[in-house]
């Protein structure tokens, strides 16, 4: 009886420990992606109405801000873009987002030739592991190999997921570090680099001597027929839909050639096609407006070009409102 006792004793004691250092863990983690932890939230805790919402991989993430595009428009808008995402995310993103906000009058969905490529990794991956208990979030989690039952049934044992590089930034929040506080040192306007789901940090420019991408992923069917998901949901929806390109240093005409040009072709085609059939808008921001010290690389801009580009298309949203 003694020895069991021992048992259930170590048990509870191990029980409390874990529950311990996973409170400061979470702690720390959380505050040096804080931003990113505020847009889950706003997915799944919030409830208020948006006028635009904007979807897409890092390059809405960090190139839309919506100050400038309501300060314009007159709108509310939210920028629903998360980093190394493909549209299947993008549109488990809208459909979590649909069912706890009213439907909002018009969704922006920023493309690039990496459209229809299929995912492989989940990038920060562990920002999904907190919020498991959602089941769209625990689809995506499945859908790259993570056992996301135990993640949601044990949530203090998703930090056996995370890397050393996560590891480091669980540490760096304890000591009050965070993902803007280079930024903030600068004393920038917060405004300018984090606001309303807009994320972006970069002070630098782009290596001009850089030199472009040669290849694009193979057009993946289960990403086409998301498109078609996506379309469905914005029909059924009544919800206005605009396809944006967004800056790139390098035009792609310039570096294409071969299979690679037919598959450009083939997807400005079929979103053509699309926007034609169903009285949507497309418009490209890839334009010589832009110059090399608006990049951090050749597809990403800066806090200075994400000022340039949300102008932009704050004036053309304003167009087609």
């Amino acid at each position: 009886m003694k020895a069991f006792k021992k048992i259930v004793l170590i048990i509870l004691c191990s029980f409390i420990l874990v529950k311990i250092c996973g409170y400061f863990f979470d702690k720390g983690y959380k505050y040096y992606y804080r931003p990113f932890f505020e847009k889950m939230d706003f997915v799944f805790k919030d409830t208020s109405y948006n006028d635009i919402i904007y979807i897409g991989n890092s390059r809405a993430n960090f190139g839309i801000n919506p100050y400038f595009i309501d300060s314009i428009c007159k709108t509310k808008s939210y920028n629903l873009g998360f980093g190394g995402t493909d549209i299947t995310s993008a549109v488990s993103f809208l459909n979590s987002y649909l069912s706890h906000h009213p439907v909002p009058g018009c969704l922006v969905y920023s493309y690039d030739y990496s459209i229809f490529q299929f995912r492989k990794t989940l990038q920060l991956a562990p920002v999904y592991f907190y919020y498991a208990a959602q089941k769209p979030v625990r689809n995506e989690l499945q859908r790259f190999g993570y056992h996301q039952k135990l993640l949601q049934l044990l949530p203090p044992l998703k930090y056996c997921f995370f890397t050393d590089y996560y590891r480091t930034c669980v540490v760096k929040g304890l000591s009050g570090e965070s993902m803007s506080s280079p930024v903030q040192l600068q004393h920038i306007e917060k405004h300018l680099y984090d606001h309303r789901g807009f994320i972006n940090y970069q002070l630098g420019q782009m290596n001009i001597t850089e030199t472009p991408a040669a290849s694009m992923p193979v057009i993946d069917t289960v990403c086409i027929k998301m498109l078609g998901n996506l379309v469905n949901t914005c029909n059924q929806n009544k919800i206005k839909l605009v396809f944006i390109y967004p800056p790139e240093f390098y035009k792609q005409e310039e570096t294409v050639q071969g299979k690679l040009q037919e598959r450009i072709n083939t997807i400005d085609s079929l979103l053509l096609s699309i926007c034609k059939k169903n009285n949507y808008h497309c418009k490209r921001f890839d334009t010589k407006d832009f110059t090399p010290g608006d990049f951090i690389d050749e597809v990403h801009v800066n806090i200075k070009g994400s000022k340039k580009y949300s102008e932009m298309l704050g004036n053309y949203l304003k167009t087609i409102q």
